[in-house]
Protein backbone atom coordinates (compact mmCIF):
# COMPACT_ATOMS: atom_id res chain seq x y z
CA UNK A 1 0.00 0.00 0.00
CA UNK A 2 1.55 3.30 -1.17
CA UNK A 3 0.45 5.02 1.96
CA UNK A 4 2.45 3.07 4.27
CA UNK A 5 5.76 4.18 2.83
CA UNK A 6 4.33 7.56 1.91
CA UNK A 7 3.17 8.57 5.48
CA UNK A 8 6.93 7.15 6.64
CA UNK A 9 8.71 10.11 4.37
CA UNK A 10 6.81 12.91 5.48
CA UNK A 11 6.83 12.12 9.18
CA UNK A 12 10.58 11.77 8.73
CA UNK A 13 10.36 15.61 7.34
CA UNK A 14 8.12 16.67 10.46
CA UNK A 15 5.03 16.16 8.71
CA UNK A 16 3.78 13.46 11.09
CA UNK A 17 0.14 13.75 10.97
CA UNK A 18 -2.20 12.08 8.35
CA UNK A 19 -4.97 10.50 7.92
CA UNK A 20 -6.64 8.93 4.86
CA UNK A 21 -10.31 10.55 3.96
CA UNK A 22 -13.02 9.69 1.80
CA UNK A 23 -12.24 12.57 -1.89
CA UNK A 24 -15.71 11.67 -3.25
CA UNK A 25 -17.20 12.55 0.56
CA UNK A 26 -15.25 15.92 0.56
CA UNK A 27 -15.94 16.87 -2.86
CA UNK A 28 -19.80 16.41 -2.12
CA UNK A 29 -19.51 18.56 0.63
CA UNK A 30 -17.89 21.34 -1.09
CA UNK A 31 -19.99 21.35 -4.17
CA UNK A 32 -23.50 23.52 -4.57
CA UNK A 33 -23.67 26.43 -2.05
CA UNK A 34 -20.00 26.18 -0.81
CA UNK A 35 -18.49 26.38 -4.76
CA UNK A 36 -15.32 25.34 -3.85
CA UNK A 37 -12.98 23.58 -6.56
CA UNK A 38 -13.81 19.72 -6.06
CA UNK A 39 -10.28 17.44 -5.78
CA UNK A 40 -8.72 15.44 -8.67
CA UNK A 41 -10.09 11.76 -8.97
CA UNK A 42 -8.14 10.11 -11.40
CA UNK A 43 -11.74 8.92 -12.75
CA UNK A 44 -11.96 6.94 -10.57
CA UNK A 45 -15.12 6.63 -7.54
CA UNK A 46 -12.73 5.94 -4.62
CA UNK A 47 -9.42 7.75 -4.68
CA UNK A 48 -7.33 7.69 -2.09
CA UNK A 49 -6.88 11.25 -0.42
CA UNK A 50 -5.13 11.82 2.84
CA UNK A 51 -4.63 14.76 4.29
CA UNK A 52 -1.49 16.15 6.00
CA UNK A 53 -0.57 18.15 8.82
CA UNK A 54 2.32 18.54 11.77
CA UNK A 55 2.61 18.83 15.37
CA UNK A 56 5.75 20.78 17.07
CA UNK A 57 7.70 18.22 14.90
CA UNK A 58 7.78 20.10 11.85
CA UNK A 59 10.22 22.30 13.34
CA UNK A 60 14.06 21.18 13.56
CA UNK A 61 13.97 19.38 10.21
CA UNK A 62 12.71 23.18 8.52
CA UNK A 63 15.36 24.87 10.85
CA UNK A 64 17.99 22.09 9.49
CA UNK A 65 16.08 22.81 5.87
CA UNK A 66 17.22 26.42 6.39
CA UNK A 67 20.60 26.29 7.72
CA UNK A 68 21.94 23.79 5.06
CA UNK A 69 21.27 26.82 2.32
CA UNK A 70 21.23 30.43 3.79
CA UNK A 71 19.37 32.05 0.42
CA UNK A 72 16.18 30.28 1.76
CA UNK A 73 15.60 32.49 4.30
CA UNK A 74 14.85 35.50 1.59
CA UNK A 75 12.28 33.45 0.30
CA UNK A 76 8.59 35.25 0.83
CA UNK A 77 6.99 32.16 2.87
CA UNK A 78 9.81 30.13 2.94
CA UNK A 79 8.06 27.14 5.95
CA UNK A 80 5.09 27.27 2.73
CA UNK A 81 8.74 26.31 0.23
CA UNK A 82 9.50 23.83 2.49
CA UNK A 83 6.37 22.29 2.72
CA UNK A 84 6.20 21.98 -1.07
CA UNK A 85 9.47 20.35 -1.48
CA UNK A 86 8.83 17.71 1.21
CA UNK A 87 5.72 17.08 -0.19
CA UNK A 88 6.44 16.67 -3.58
CA UNK A 89 9.94 14.70 -3.12
CA UNK A 90 7.78 11.87 -1.28
CA UNK A 91 5.22 11.71 -3.72
CA UNK A 92 8.03 11.71 -6.37
CA UNK A 93 8.62 8.08 -5.13
CA UNK A 94 5.16 6.75 -5.40
CA UNK A 95 4.51 3.93 -7.93
CA UNK A 96 1.23 6.26 -8.99
CA UNK A 97 -0.04 9.15 -9.79
CA UNK A 98 -0.65 11.73 -7.42
CA UNK A 99 -1.84 15.57 -6.97
CA UNK A 100 -1.16 17.91 -4.31
CA UNK A 101 -3.12 20.48 -2.99
CA UNK A 102 -1.69 22.78 -0.03
CA UNK A 103 -2.68 24.87 3.13
CA UNK A 104 -1.90 27.84 1.19
CA UNK A 105 -3.01 27.27 -2.44
CA UNK A 106 -5.32 29.66 -3.22
CA UNK A 107 -8.00 30.02 -6.21
CA UNK A 108 -9.33 26.93 -8.55
CA UNK A 109 -6.82 24.78 -5.95
CA UNK A 110 -7.68 25.81 -2.51
CA UNK A 111 -9.13 23.74 -0.50
CA UNK A 112 -11.54 23.57 2.98
CA UNK A 113 -8.47 22.40 5.68
CA UNK A 114 -10.83 22.68 8.54
CA UNK A 115 -14.06 21.12 6.82
CA UNK A 116 -11.95 18.50 5.05
CA UNK A 117 -10.03 17.97 9.14
CA UNK A 118 -13.18 17.55 10.55
CA UNK A 119 -14.85 15.03 7.79
CA UNK A 120 -11.30 12.59 7.99
CA UNK A 121 -11.79 12.46 11.58
CA UNK A 122 -8.11 14.17 12.11
CA UNK A 123 -8.98 16.81 14.25
CA UNK A 124 -12.55 18.50 15.10
CA UNK A 125 -13.68 22.20 15.59
CA UNK A 126 -13.94 23.15 19.35
CA UNK A 127 -15.46 25.66 21.77
CA UNK A 128 -13.50 28.32 20.03
CA UNK A 129 -12.34 28.92 16.65
CA UNK A 130 -9.74 26.45 16.38
CA UNK A 131 -9.56 22.34 15.63
CA UNK A 132 -8.95 20.28 18.30
CA UNK A 133 -7.11 17.03 17.97
CA UNK A 134 -7.25 14.15 20.13
CA UNK A 135 -4.07 13.99 21.34
CA UNK A 136 -2.24 17.12 20.57
CA UNK A 137 -5.19 19.38 21.13
CA UNK A 138 -4.89 22.97 19.36
CA UNK A 139 -0.86 22.27 18.85
CA UNK A 140 -0.84 21.55 15.08
CA UNK A 141 -0.99 22.58 11.54
CA UNK A 142 -3.11 21.70 8.23
CA UNK A 143 -0.74 21.82 5.31
CA UNK A 144 -2.06 19.84 1.84
CA UNK A 145 -4.46 17.10 0.74
CA UNK A 146 -2.78 14.89 -1.69
CA UNK A 147 -4.80 12.74 -3.58
CA UNK A 148 -3.20 9.17 -5.36
CA UNK A 149 -4.98 7.16 -8.11
CA UNK A 150 -5.21 4.16 -5.74
CA UNK A 151 -8.42 2.46 -4.16
CA UNK A 152 -9.00 4.51 -1.19
CA UNK A 153 -8.99 2.64 2.71
CA UNK A 154 -11.93 1.66 4.10
CA UNK A 155 -11.07 2.31 7.73
CA UNK A 156 -13.85 4.97 9.24
CA UNK A 157 -12.68 7.74 11.26
CA UNK A 158 -12.70 8.23 14.78
CA UNK A 159 -16.56 9.23 16.06
CA UNK A 160 -15.38 10.77 19.32
CA UNK A 161 -14.60 14.92 20.04
CA UNK A 162 -12.08 15.22 22.41
CA UNK A 163 -13.91 18.06 23.71
CA UNK A 164 -16.62 15.96 25.07
CA UNK A 165 -17.05 16.41 28.81
CA UNK A 166 -14.72 19.39 28.92
CA UNK A 167 -15.41 22.47 30.85
CA UNK A 168 -13.93 24.29 28.36
CA UNK A 169 -11.59 27.12 30.11
CA UNK A 170 -10.30 28.31 26.26
CA UNK A 171 -13.45 30.22 26.60
CA UNK A 172 -12.91 32.76 29.21
CA UNK A 173 -9.22 32.77 27.17
CA UNK A 174 -10.67 33.41 24.33
CA UNK A 175 -13.39 36.17 25.40
CA UNK A 176 -10.68 38.03 27.53
CA UNK A 177 -8.70 38.37 24.37
CA UNK A 178 -11.37 39.40 22.20
CA UNK A 179 -12.45 41.98 24.92
CA UNK A 180 -9.03 43.44 24.86
CA UNK A 181 -9.89 44.41 21.69
CA UNK A 182 -7.51 42.06 19.13
CA UNK A 183 -9.19 41.13 16.61
CA UNK A 184 -9.25 37.51 15.09
CA UNK A 185 -7.84 38.61 11.58
CA UNK A 186 -5.04 39.84 12.50
CA UNK A 187 -3.24 37.47 15.24
CA UNK A 188 0.31 38.62 14.61
CA UNK A 189 -0.75 42.12 16.11
CA UNK A 190 -1.05 40.76 19.65
CA UNK A 191 0.75 36.93 18.70
CA UNK A 192 1.27 36.51 22.48
CA UNK A 193 -2.34 37.29 23.72
CA UNK A 194 -3.58 34.29 20.79
CA UNK A 195 -0.90 31.72 21.89
CA UNK A 196 -2.65 31.94 25.75
CA UNK A 197 -5.50 31.63 24.50
CA UNK A 198 -4.89 28.70 22.67
CA UNK A 199 -2.56 27.29 25.81
CA UNK A 200 -5.73 27.20 27.76
CA UNK A 201 -6.51 24.21 26.08
CA UNK A 202 -6.07 20.82 28.28
CA UNK A 203 -5.62 18.98 25.52
CA UNK A 204 -2.18 18.37 24.08
CA UNK A 205 -0.13 20.18 26.89
CA UNK A 206 2.57 18.14 25.87
CA UNK A 207 2.51 18.87 22.52
CA UNK A 208 2.54 22.85 22.85
CA UNK A 209 5.03 24.76 19.88
CA UNK A 210 8.61 25.77 21.21
CA UNK A 211 8.91 29.80 21.80
CA UNK A 212 9.89 30.30 17.77
CA UNK A 213 7.55 28.09 16.26
CA UNK A 214 4.67 29.81 18.45
CA UNK A 215 6.03 32.93 17.29
CA UNK A 216 6.56 32.30 13.73
CA UNK A 217 2.75 30.65 13.41
CA UNK A 218 1.34 33.68 14.37
CA UNK A 219 3.51 36.08 12.69
CA UNK A 220 5.88 34.73 10.32
CA UNK A 221 8.43 37.00 11.74
CA UNK A 222 12.04 35.91 10.19
CA UNK A 223 13.50 36.65 13.56
CA UNK A 224 11.75 33.62 14.83
CA UNK A 225 13.47 31.00 12.02
CA UNK A 226 15.60 29.94 14.83
CA UNK A 227 15.55 26.72 16.60
CA UNK A 228 13.39 26.32 20.13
Amino acid sequence: MPLTALTARLAAAGLDLARPFDVAAYNAQVAGPHDLPPLPTFGRPDPCGLLVGNTRALWPPFITWLDADPTRRALPHPLDAYVTAQVGAALATLPCAAEPRFAHDAGPRRVAMLRLSALAGLARPGPIPLAIHPTHGPWFALRAALVLDHPAPTAPPPTTHPCDGCPAPCRPAWTATLAAGHDPAHPARAWQAWATARAACPVGTASHYGPNQTRYHYTHDAEALRAD
